[in-house]
């Protein structure tokens, strides 16, 4: 059993399905890191601004701004331009993803249904494996 963690990782998911929020938030709690979550895309920015987590998990298709439009607002400002970003999406396998960079630039895609272990081994390659 790890002791507390100083300094851990922060996370935000950004999904708008509570249940993929819960699933994805318990295997990254579980792996040692702080996971904040927003419900939509305005509140995606908000809470990224405020908190500027290492990371994003962000959910394409969103209610108030889509996955796509929060990432570009993101890379707008200064404080938050620099945090890498995993977009999730239920509606474009891997593949069509591929093909959208405009919009998500060179981040990491997963097509849903994605393997929830993959996620978590993604994240802990783009900010550090928990201590």
């Amino acid at each position: 059993m790890r002791g507390p963690v100083v300094n851990r990782k922060r996370i935000l998911i950004a999904e708008d399905n509570p249940q993929e929020i819960t699933e994805l938030k318990n295997a990254l709690e579980a792996d040692g890191f702080e996971v904040l979550t927003a419900m939509d895309g305005k509140e995606a920015v908000r809470v990224a601004a405020a908190f500027r987590p290492d990371l994003i998990i962000l959910d394409v298709f969103m209610p108030q701004m889509s996955g796509g439009l929060v990432r570009l607002s993101l890379k707008d400002e200064e404080a938050t331009s620099e945090i890498p970003v995993i977009f999730l999406s239920h509606l474009f396998s891997e593949k069509e993803i591929a093909g959208q960079d405009i919009m998500f630039g060179d981040e990491l895609r997963f097509g849903k249904p994605y393997d929830l272990k993959k996620v978590v081994q993604a994240v802990e390659t783009l900010v550090g494996v928990p201590v």
